[in-house]
């Protein structure tokens, strides 16, 4: 792009990948965690704790998480998305 010798198609393309991966992951990832930080009442804390634990102790689900947490999906999503 920087050199004039890519398509204005691969802006619109890197345009589609970031808006929907913004849609899917970041903006869900940041609600939950401002719900998570919201939270004031000491038993639904604990329960979303015990629900993290329980996540943690299911190795399948574990993975999962940390996929979606540390963003490495939604790379992969946006890698799909032409």
């Amino acid at each position: 792009m920087a050199q004039g010798k890519a398509d204005d198609s691969l802006l619109d393309r890197y345009h589609r990948q970031r808006h929907t991966v913004n849609v899917e992951y970041v903006q869900t990832l940041s609600v939950r965690n401002k719900q998570n930080f919201e939270v004031r009442d000491p038993a639904e804390r604990a329960q979303r704790i015990l629900a993290l634990e329980a996540t943690c102790a299911d190795p399948m689900k574990a993975r999962e998480y940390l996929l979606n947490s540390s963003m490495i999906n939604s790379i992969r999503r946006a890698a799909t998305i032409n």
